[in-house]
């Protein structure tokens, strides 16, 4: 038989071509599986009890056919996705047994005992414990229970994994809102086997136990980082504490801002990237000293003893980090590829990507739908087909190159690190832009620079600081830490730099569904594995799509003022754009009790960036406070506000930033107690109502010689009880808690009504029409022939 011979430059047969994915078999079998919980996603149910029946039907079926000789390889996908389906909606809604945690009664009073399961995460407005319900009080005693339960408190420092813990309260279930561009927090905590959640109001309704069971050793080594990390100035303790610890509790707004804006969010959670990290320092560390005695590379394999070693730190590492999903998903794609290397197949890398994720999706479906699964796989897969595309001439980066001079060789690496970083940034925008609204311009270039600095440096030697440590040698960990301060203070501050910089975050609205999977089909037909004439064709009609796509929500609006009003649990969330355009965001919060500084994003930044909208012409806000605070401050950090309107208590904390931000753009922040004429929106008309015997104001819309009351959340009964009826209104939007006996003030032909309204206190309706927002967003058009009103369902 004659021999294979490879010229110099050339790619090996068996290794050409890293991205030929579809003869992979488990490849085709991965997005089979992956399109079936998509399927299950938008709809599509599995049969129920005669799915085993069907399955064992369809096996008998594909063994006919391999007795026959036929091939039909798409059966056995079709099979793949039906079982996605089947397992998204087992995931998402399991049956609970009697002793589950999700077997018991919601909104009544219990006591449960049980111990923290895994890391606490802190933030500025609460503290998040996962607490493993072992028992609860019952009618006959103590009772045995399993399950996970998400604890809110207020901000404090959390005890170790491991305590016992009393708590409480009242189970809730996750309730989504019901917007469209809302997250889907129910599947998200699915996703991480959480079904119920406490809020925890009351200290005294936590109650930590002792316990003589000692503490484990990786407790006791979180707890001796954060004492070795607590005299690190902010910047550098925050990212260390987020890379080895997966603790981001100390992140400020300022730094997120800045990592997003360059595009190395990536530092903060521990992936695959961290992991990948350490598992290669290891692999050629261990690699490089075994080559230092020859005697010992003739009687063992130094490749996979390497390998093996690999595997330590990458399983001491993730167990460190507290074993959240997204570190459990990234230690699977490091062993995996870790697997390969072991069995002597690196190229195989397809293999393993598809060998991860069958992995990770087997053992929880629903993490398709985390960001961190989507980006670190669309990284990864847009690095193993692009690169080798633009190198096609030179050799594949992988293999080693034939420069014989230092300089050849450290320009070739530097085309690969660019291309490598690339890839990878070119691969994760569509979903970037998708989840975070936000496209770094310059991230492909600050993390060439960033990723050496913090992860090939500074992670390394925070690694080695915990083996210290857990050596008890204290001044040993000190100094790797003191050393890996330095390259995080200079990969940080060449990111906050880059971030000042104009341009390097591009604002841009939420991309459909449809939009990123034409701008994956563009990068395809870009960069096509063998270039023909219909990739130009491609090209064309993709480029084609995306435009009418984009300027679809740019189209001339309707000659009708639409008024759109959420479903939110801070209270009022709405919108009005009038005929030509302009556009009035209008937010009221629920009364908050003295000193509380809690709040959240809202729906309001979601549904705008679903709409695709980038300018507000005005902000509204009927009671201002810290509930609704955080949503209207997000809402003038990332669209172009023409100003803001309110009323509410004194400004302070939060609002006194949205001041000053608004301010320092030009814009202005008025008191509408200090309005003396109605704002105009177009050719709508806003009237400022006021509302006695309190001094809180309505919002009437006039369009069309229509008119539209907005009431704020009212404390009790007596407010807005007094004066005068008002004359007819097309539609009043109130509050759930306004009084039934003050409806015949605001005489309406129809009601809406934001927050939740069980269904016993209905008012009688007769020929009023009446909605919740609660069963989903309402939104109401004015017209000169009519108004008319719709709701969207989930």
């Amino acid at each position: 038989m004659g021999s294979l011979k490879v010229e110099a430059g050339q790619v090996p047969p068996e290794s050409k071509g890293t991205h030929s994915a579809w003869k992979r078999p488990l490849f085709p079998v991965v997005l089979a599986l992956m399109g079936g919980l998509v399927a299950g996603a938008w709809g599509f149910k599995a049969p129920g009890n005669g799915l085993l029946w069907v399955s064992a039907l369809f096996w008998v079926f594909l063994a006919g056919l391999y007795l026959a000789r036929q091939s039909f390889w798409f059966l056995p996908l079709f099979f793949f996705a039906v079982l996605g389906a089947g397992f998204y909606h087992s995931s998402l809604t399991p049956r609970f047994y009697s002793g589950h945690v999700a077997s018991l009664p919601l909104g009544e009073e219990l006591v449960l005992a049980g111990r923290l399961a895994r890391p606490s995460r802190v933030t500025s407005e609460e503290t998040r414990l996962f607490f493993r319900a072992e028992a609860w009080k019952g009618p006959r005693g103590w009772e045995r229970l399993e399950g996970l339960v998400l604890l809110h408190t207020a901000p404090f420092t959390p005890p170790p994994v491991g305590t016992r813990l009393v708590v409480r309260g009242k189970l809730r279930e996750f309730r989504d809102p019901k917007n469209p561009g809302a997250p889907n927090r129910t599947r998200q905590w699915a996703a991480e086997g959480v079904f119920r959640r406490m809020y925890l109001r009351d200290p005294g309704h936590l109650v930590l136990l002792g316990s003589r069971e000692s503490i484990s050793l990786a407790e006791r080594l979180r707890g001796g980082v954060r004492r070795l990390l607590a005299q690190m100035p902010l910047y550098p303790r925050a990212i260390y504490l987020s890379m080895l610890l997966g603790d981001q509790g100390e992140v400020t707004p300022e730094m997120r801002e800045n990592l997003a804006r360059t595009g190395t969010s990536h530092i903060l959670v521990i992936n695959g990237m961290h992991l990948g990290a350490v598992a290669a320092v290891t692999y050629f560390g261990v690699f490089w000293l075994l080559r230092r005695f020859p005697w010992l590379l003739l009687r063992v394999n130094a490749l996979k003893l390497a390998t093996l070693a690999a595997v330590v730190p990458v399983v001491g590492y993730a167990h460190l980090a507290g074993g959240s999903p997204s570190t459990q998903r990234a230690e699977i794609m490091v062993l995996a590829y870790l697997f390969l290397v072991f069995l002597g197949r690196p190229r195989e890398i397809w293999s393993g990507l598809a060998l991860a994720a069958l992995v990770i999706l087997v053992l929880s479906p629903l993490r398709l739908f985390s960001v961190s699964f989507q980006l670190s796989f669309a990284a990864v897969a847009g690095i193993l087909y692009l690169v080798p595309q633009w190198f096609k001439t030179k050799g594949t980066p992988f293999a080693e190159g034939n420069g014989r001079v230092w300089l050849a060789r450290l320009g070739r690496w530097a085309r690969e690190a660019l291309a490598v970083s690339g890839a990878a940034s070119l691969a994760t925008a569509p979903l970037v832009a998708h989840h975070f609204q936000v496209v770094s311009l310059y991230g492909f270039l600050v993390n060439l620079a960033v990723i050496p600095l913090v992860l090939m440096a500074a992670l390394p030697l925070g690694e080695m600081a915990v083996l210290a440590e857990a050596a008890a040698l204290t001044p040993l960990a000190r100094l790797f830490l003191t050393v890996g301060e330095i390259p995080v203070t200079l990969g940080y501050t060449l990111i906050s730099w880059v971030a000042r910089l104009p341009g390097s975050g591009l604002a841009v609205p939420t991309p459909s569904w449809t939009q990123i999977i034409l701008l994956y089909s563009l990068v395809l037909f870009l960069f096509p594995r063998h270039r023909r004439w219909w990739t130009w064709v491609g090209t064309a009609l993709t480029v084609s799509a995306l435009i009418v796509s984009i300027s679809l929500p740019l189209r001339q609006p309707a000659k009708a003022c639409e008024i759109t009003v959420l479903d939110s649990n801070s209270g009022l969330a709405g919108l009005v754009v009038a005929p030509s355009g302009q556009r009035l965001v209008v937010s009221a919060a629920w009364p908050t009790p003295p000193g509380w500084e809690g709040g959240g994003p809202g729906p309001l930044p979601g549904y705008l960036n679903w709409r695709q909208f980038r300018r507000l012409d005005a902000l509204v806000a009927l009671e201002l406070n810290p509930r609704n605070v955080l949503e209207l401050l997000a809402l003038v950090k990332h669209f172009q506000v023409g100003g803001l309107w309110w009323q509410g208590p004194r400004p302070t904390g939060m609002a006194v930033t949205l001041m000053n931000l608004l301010g320092d753009a030009g814009r202005p922040a008025q008191d509408l107690g200090q309005m003396k004429s109605p704002l105009r929106l177009g050719e709508v008309s806003l009237e400022f109502v006021r509302l006695a015997p309190v001094q809180k104001m309505a919002l009437k819309v006039e369009s069309a010689g229509r008119q539209v009351l907005i009431l704020p959340p009212l404390r009790h009964g007596t407010e807005g009880g007094k004066g005068p009826p008002l004359s007819e209104l097309e539609a009043l939007i109130a509050p759930e808690s306004l009084p039934l006996e003050l409806l015949p003030r605001f005489p309406a032909k129809n009601l809406i009504f934001y927050g939740a309204r069980e269904a016993e206190t209905l008012p009688p309706t007769g020929t009023l029409s009446v909605f919740y927002t609660r069963q989903g967003l309402v939104t109401l058009h004015l017209a000169q022939d009519g108004a008319t009103i719709t709701q969207w369902r989930p």
